[in-house]
């Protein structure tokens, strides 16, 4: 009887939250047609998104660079396209070691820009952008590749989401990472929120979304989100290479699966990750740069 007591009482209480918040009956995974999507949001708005890969003593560093200076590098719906395109090459790239993702003129990224929210102003179409760019930046979080976010001027709403895909974050001393989605009437939706929990726990968490507060260099170190500092004699590239020198060092394949390893997680068991994790290993176990360091370390003996 007491059974059927609190089922009665759970199923009353998801056809409140249902009547309240509709958008909540999609379902976990929205099903949609990519190409039709990017299609779509190729015709709203300007700006680009170009990636450099680099040469010389700078081999194996990618550059993604958000160009739409006028509006402080906003995301329009062609760069939303732009954005998985250039995730389509990166995920290709064999030789690539680190990205580093900025904004040009000295700013970052001030969210998605007014017109993709003007174009597309209905919950299903707003689901649609959502899980498009939860899609596109869990791509960028899982590339093979070492990503690091340059911040110099403001990452604000869906800019602070593209921060927090990225592995590392480095800002200059008059950067400011603000998740405003709140002032909005909004909460964050490209993946920011469960990143930014994982990043810098609960509590923090809370606090940084709840009341829109700024992070500067000084605080985003304090709270673990904030990896090093961009400096004025330096171009990001530099600066972002001085901060993992190892990486760009080590060979290709085992530093893609070293972040094969790291990103072994989330809504999986932890026998699942240690089964990936075996297989990551064993696929490099005796392979040639694996090869190289053992005959390196018998000749130091």
């Amino acid at each position: 009887m007491r059974f059927n007591l609190v089922q009665r009482q759970c199923l009353h209480l998801r056809r409140t939250f249902f009547k309240l918040f509709p958008c909540a009956s999609f379902s976990r995974q929205t099903c949609f047609d990519e190409v039709e999507v990017r299609e779509k949001f190729k015709t709203l708005g300007e700006g680009d998104v170009k990636l450099i890969k680099m040469t010389g003593n700078q081999e194996g560093i990618g550059v993604l660079s958000l160009c739409n200076p006028a509006r402080k590098n906003a995301l329009t719906g062609f760069m939303m396209v732009r954005l998985a395109e250039c995730v389509d090459e990166l995920e290709k790239w064999q030789s690539g070691k680190v990205v580093v993702l900025h904004g040009m003129e000295r700013s970052f990224c001030s969210g998605a820009d007014l017109s993709i929210i003007k174009a597309i102003n209905t919950p299903e179409e707003g689901n649609l952008m959502c899980a498009f760019m939860q899609r596109t930046l869990t791509r960028l979080a899982r590339l093979p590749l070492v990503s690091m976010a340059a911040i110099e001027g403001k990452a604000l709403g869906g800019g602070a989401e593209l921060a927090v895909a990225c592995d590392f974050r480095l800002m200059s001393r008059d950067a400011e990472i603000q998740f405003l989605q709140l002032k909005m009437g909004l909460t964050p939706g490209w993946g920011g929120g469960a990143r930014l929990v994982n990043q810098v726990g609960k509590q923090t968490a809370l606090r940084l979304l709840g009341k829109a507060e700024k992070v500067n260099l000084s605080y985003g170190r304090q709270i673990g989100l904030v990896d090093g500092e961009l400096t004025n004699d330096k171009d990001v590239v530099t600066s972002c290479s001085e901060l993992v020198p190892e990486f760009l060092q080590s060979d290709p394949s085992v530093l893609r699966g070293i972040k094969s390893v790291v990103c072994a997680e989330g809504g999986t068991s932890l026998e699942e990750n240690l089964y990936k994790e075996r297989l990551i290993f064993t696929s490099l176990f005796g392979a040639e740069a694996n090869k190289k360091a053992l005959e390196k370390a018998m000749k130091r003996k």
